[in-house]
C-alpha cells in the first residue's frame, strides 16, 4: 500500500513538472504604437489581429500577418460610418473577415457606438455598420457567428447618466439590427464573451 502511494505521488509530481515546462518560442515581434487585443489563425497560414495602431497617423484597426509575424496588410476605415478600434476579429467560412469594436456613425459624432466591419480576405472593405444610442456610448467586445449568417455582439453601454450596463446586439448577415438587449445591476456591468449553443446565446 505504501509503495503504491509513493509511486502515485511520484507520477503526479513528474506530470506537474512536465506541465510547467514552457513551450519553445518560435519567433517574437515588437510592433510600435500598436495594441493587439485579439489574435486568430486564418486561412493560408496567416494571423488576423484586432486592436489599433496610430504610428502612421491613420488609425489602423485590423491587421494580417504571415506565419513569421510580418505584416501583410492593415485596415484603416476612412469612410463614415467608420470603425475606430476593434476588440475581436474572425474569419468566416467564405474567407471574408468580420471585426467588431467601436466606431462613429458620422464625423464629429459625440457618441461612439458598437461597430461591425466586414472585409475581404485581402483587407478591402465590404461594409461597415455603427450602432449609436442616444445619450450613451456603446462598445463591442466579442461576437458569435450565427447559423443564419447573422451576428450576436456583446459589450457594454455607457449612458450619460447611470452605471454601465451589459448589452447584446443581434444582427442579420448584412449587419442590420434585429434586436438589442440591455441588463445589469447597480454596479458597472459588461458582457465580455458570447457563445451560441442549443439555439440560444
Amino acid at each position: 500500500m505504501k509503495t503504491f502511494i509513493a509511486t502515485s505521488l511520484l507520477l503526479l509530481l513528474t506530470t506537474a513538472a512536465i506541465a510547467l515546462t514552457p513551450p519553445d518560442v518560435e519567433w517574437e515581434r515588437t510592433y510600435s504604437s500598436t495594441l493587439l487585443l485579439d489574435v486568430r489563425e486564418a486561412y493560408g497560414n496567416k494571423y488576423l489581429c484586432a486592436g489599433w495602431e496610430s504610428q502612421t497617423g491613420d488609425l489602423n484597426c485590423v491587421f494580417c500577418y504571415n506565419s513569421d509575424g510580418n505584416l501583410l496588410w492593415q485596415y484603416n476605415d476612412q469612410i463614415y460610418p467608420r470603425i475606430y478600434a476593434t476588440e475581436c476579429v474572425k474569419q468566416l467560412s467564405d474567407s471574408s473577415i468580420v471585426a467588431i469594436g467601436t466606431g462613429y456613425q458620422i464625423e464629429g459624432s459625440a457618441n461612439a457606438g458598437i461597430s461591425i466591419g466586414k472585409l475581404t480576405d485581402s483587407g478591402d472593405k465590404i461594409w461597415t455598420k455603427v450602432y449609436e444610442i442616444e445619450n450613451a456610448k456603446t462598445y463591442g467586445i466579442d461576437f458569435a457567428v450565427l447559423p443564419d449568417g447573422g451576428f450576436a455582439v456583446c459589450g457594454r453601454i455607457d449612458p450619460t447618466e447611470g452605471m454601465d450596463q451589459a448589452i447584446i446586439l443581434r444582427t442579420d448577415a448584412q449587419g442590420d439590427t434585429i434586436w438589442t438587449r440591455e441588463w445589469g445591476w447597480v454596479y458597472n456591468d459588461k458582457a465580455v464573451s458570447i457563445l451560441y449553443t442549443d439555439n440560444g446565446l
